[in-house]
């Protein structure tokens, strides 16, 4: 029997590149997202490639029940998540203080508050069984404070604080929680975020999600707990350590700010 894999978010970019490489790694899937059709569509195209299960369940994470509704699912089907991958989330650009507020907070409910319980129901599991891992999508902007993108950044430093934290708790019990810190990837999320016009994606030079996709795969298996992918980011993570953080916000609100 296959190992199962959960992806939140699978549909495009990063989700949808992991979905493909776990699938070519015979893992099963169950795949999560917000619109049925393009799940119904990814879950055919991989079928074309490779003999595997593969579930969809169609789900708004904005929606404070979604979570649970995704785990009644999986135990509705009897099946065990042995990877699960928190990775959907968005960004949204401007001041703080013109920012729709509805948008702010649905954004706290994606980045956090649906993570956070996913993590919370299906670790138990991975307890009970002694085995498990999850993936918890952070960003290079997990290390980093970003004005313009406040509420994004802010989402992510707690993706990584908070995943870091339950790795240590759990690990004792044969069970992983690693974060996976992508940079600028080509997933159209600078569109959703309103940084078309932005310096950021010029500066940082977006890599395919195929290539992260392929690269996490091989760290998430050596139960690595940061992952970054190319030198790049990772020379950012050590700049965020020894740089004084008053010139790394006048850097990034030079980057971001361009836009205006």
């Amino acid at each position: 029997m296959n190992k199962l894999c959960l992806i939140t978010g699978a549909t495009g970019g990063i989700g949808k590149a992991l979905a493909n490489v776990y699938a070519s790694h015979n893992y099963d899937l169950f795949l999560t997202s917000t619109s049925i059709d393009k799940l119904n569509k990814l879950k055919e195209e991989i079928l074309q490639k490779y003999k595997i299960n593969i579930f969809v369940f169609e789900a708004n994470l904005n929606n404070i029940d979604s979570y649970l509704f995704i785990y009644e699912e999986v135990q509705k089907l009897n099946l065990k998540a042995d990877v699960l991958i928190n990775n959907a989330g968005f960004g949204d650009f401007g001041e703080f203080y013109k920012l729709d507020l509805n948008k702010v907070n649905e954004l706290l409910n994606v980045n956090i508050i649906a993570l956070t319980n996913l993590t919370h129901l299906f670790i138990k599991d991975m307890i009970k069984n002694k085995s498990g891992k999850i993936v918890n999508v952070g960003s290079i902007a997990s290390f980093f404070s970003g004005p313009y993108l406040s509420t994004y950044y802010a989402s992510k430093n707690y993706v990584l604080s908070f995943s870091e934290a339950i790795d240590y708790e759990v690990k004792k019990y044969g069970v992983r929680v690693l974060t996976l810190c992508p940079g600028t990837i080509n997933t159209g999320f600078e569109k959703r975020a309103n940084l078309n016009n932005s310096r950021l994606f010029k500066v940082l030079i977006p890599i395919e999600p195929n290539k992260l996709a392929k690269y996490a795969y091989k760290k998430i298996n050596k139960n690595k707990r940061i992952i970054l992918c190319g030198l790049l980011y990772k020379f950012l993570m050590v700049v965020s350590k020894i740089t004084p953080r008053f010139i790394v916000l006048r850097i990034i609100t030079k980057i971001q700010k361009s836009r205006f």
